[in-house]
């Protein structure tokens, strides 16, 4: 019930997961895991793990197997990076990843349907879109599809920076053919068949971008200008280059 996390990150500030981790602060508490940022003492750099809550073998399972699909994912700019994670014997399950710098999508999103005067420019949206598009290509042709995008997986990259977005959280994320995966990473599907698809052919209609508004009904992801009028209520007209 603590969503904050107030209770959880006073219990566990400083404490150090598997002898080179120490936590400093919580990131987000979700529905089946908690999101710390974390010192990397061997590093020296900050880094962000994220634990499932649940530590029954299922849930352990299906953690490995969303850390799995990162590994076919590593080389594509625009999904955050995974350092690290252990293999199924070892008592903490964990994921260790890249520190992101930003906020998440639907931060921006929010702000703009607040009347916020620096709502999104069409031309940065262009942008935003264009990399996601491209991201999500990147990734059905590796044969993974992620199923729940919307603006709360997204991250906003602070700029400068090579890239303008980061997709999170490939948790309920489908791979189209598991024949892809290296022997060992094979059986961590194995029994996972709602991890495959019937087709052989991703296809980008199946990603949704859910807007965080009830009310606002984005279109699926086909095309860039289709997934422009998707922000167009949040975006500012006015400051389009032409």
């Amino acid at each position: 019930n603590d969503r904050s996390g107030t209770k959880l990150i006073n219990r566990i500030r400083g404490v150090t997961l598997a002898g080179r981790f120490v936590v400093k602060s919580l990131l987000t508490v979700e529905d089946d895991s908690v999101v710390l940022c974390c010192s990397d003492a061997y590093a020296q750099r900050n880094v962000t793990v994220k634990l499932p809550i649940a530590v029954d073998f299922a849930s352990r399972r299906s953690f490995l197997r969303e850390c799995c699909l990162y590994t076919l994912l590593s080389d594509i700019n625009e999904v955050q990076d995974v350092i690290h994670f252990p293999g199924q014997c070892e008592q903490l399950t964990y994921c260790v990843m890249e520190m992101l710098s930003g906020q998440l999508l639907s931060q921006r999103l929010h702000e703009a349907r607040s009347g916020d005067e620096q709502a999104l420019p069409l031309h940065y949206v262009g942008e935003m879109c264009d990399s996601l598009l491209n991201a999500l290509q990147e990734c059905h042709q590796r044969g993974v599809i992620h199923l729940d995008l919307k603006p709360s997986v997204v991250w906003e990259v602070t700029q400068p920076s090579s890239v303008i977005v980061k997709i999170l959280d490939f948790g309920l994320a489908r791979i189209t053919n598991t024949k892809v995966l290296t022997p060992d990473a094979r059986k961590f599907f194995e029994g996972f068949t709602n991890g495959l698809v019937g087709h052989s052919r991703p296809r980008l209609e199946v990603d949704r971008m859910e807007a965080a508004d009830p009310d606002f009904a984005a279109p699926a992801i086909g095309d860039s200008m289709a997934s422009w009028s998707a922000f167009s209520p949040y975006c500012s007209v006015s400051t389009v280059g032409h």
